[in-house]
């Protein structure tokens, strides 16, 4: 989209600072889901993600901030900013969902008393996790560099992601009807869908970069792609 590059030359702002804020926020996300990937890898105690609720509670008050700042701005400036504007207001709704769902992904977590014992998807779940972290990692690059390229690679990216998540939820419900279902998998079930719904709303922000209003949130179009990712040099 790139209407980031409007706040480098203009003025400070209420918009410039929705727009910061809107950075803030998914820093926060991003840090809520670190503490949550260290206490399921046993690396931190579990006191931690009770103050989960209090980054979401701060999250909260950034969102609430920022459509008040864009609203305040609008009011004052009028339309000539209401695209920029929209956008930023639908980048913080995807990240205060992101939030929610971290905050649904600590309440899983504290219910498990040790490290998860998850047999053979082991190595997929912890990959899924890996990848959940940088795409956060690479949302806030894309975010702050106004990187069409690197936010169509997260849209790429998240469709693998997503068959993972799937695939793990229905090898466990469809399997062996002999093999009883454990809580650890019960847990895993739950931490997938959180997962994937963590990721699918930072493809969310992605799209912000690369569609149009009408098709933030969308798969792009190929018309789209094409700007966002230049053709090869033969």
């Amino acid at each position: 989209m790139r209407f980031f590059k409007l706040f480098k030359y203009s003025q400070k702002n209420l918009l410039d600072e929705a727009h910061s804020e809107s950075i803030a926020m998914l820093e926060l996300v991003k840090d809520m889901f670190g503490i949550i990937t260290e206490t399921l890898a046993g690396e931190s105690s579990t006191e931690k993600l009770e103050k989960i609720s209090n980054v979401d509670k701060k999250v909260n008050r950034l969102h609430r901030d920022t459509r008040k700042k864009v609203y305040e701005h609008l009011a004052i400036s009028g339309t000539g900013d209401l695209f920029s504007s929209l956008v930023i207001l639908s980048v913080v709704d995807d990240v205060e969902r992101i939030g929610d769902y971290n905050k649904n992904i600590a309440d899983v977590a504290l219910l498990i008393p040790n490290k998860l014992n998850l047999r053979k998807y082991e190595k997929t779940f912890y990959e899924i996790q890996k990848d959940t972290v940088e795409f956060f990692d690479m949302t806030l690059k894309a975010l702050r560099e106004d990187n069409l390229k690197l936010a169509s690679t997260i849209l790429t990216k998240y469709t693998a992601l997503s068959i993972k998540c799937d695939s793990i939820i229905e090898d466990i419900i469809k399997g062996d009807k002999k093999d009883t279902i454990r809580k650890d998998f019960v847990a895993l079930v739950l931490l997938l869908r959180y997962f994937k719904r963590v990721n699918a709303h930072l493809t969310n922000v992605a799209t912000t970069i690369i569609n149009p209003f009408h098709r933030i949130g969308y798969r792009p179009k190929k018309k789209h792609l094409k700007k966002a990712i230049p053709a090869k040099k033969k």
